[in-house]
């Protein structure tokens, strides 16, 4: 359903962004890294960006996270507050 799909968008936003900032990267550093502008990347932290999941690994890759670390914060219950 549509909800879902944008609570998902949400979810993998609010992953990018806690991982972001566990790294001390602001909105534009990530978004140098990526090649990209700091309003994108608020963007899809914010869940507004259909995210491809080639993009998805670029960004993966650039937290330095692996596949693993990068969701694991999803069984965390805190983390859906």
């Amino acid at each position: 359903s549509e909800l879902a799909i944008h609570t998902n968008r949400r979810l993998v936003g609010k992953l990018i962004k806690l991982h972001r900032k566990e790294r001390g990267l602001s909105l534009q550093d990530l978004a140098n890294l990526l090649s990209t502008d700091r309003q994108y990347i608020w963007r899809i932290e914010k869940g507004h960006v259909n995210l491809s999941l080639d993009y998805l690994e670029k960004i993966i890759f650039q937290l330095k996270c692996t596949h693993i670390d990068f969701f694991t914060p999803l069984i965390n219950a805190d983390f859906h507050k």
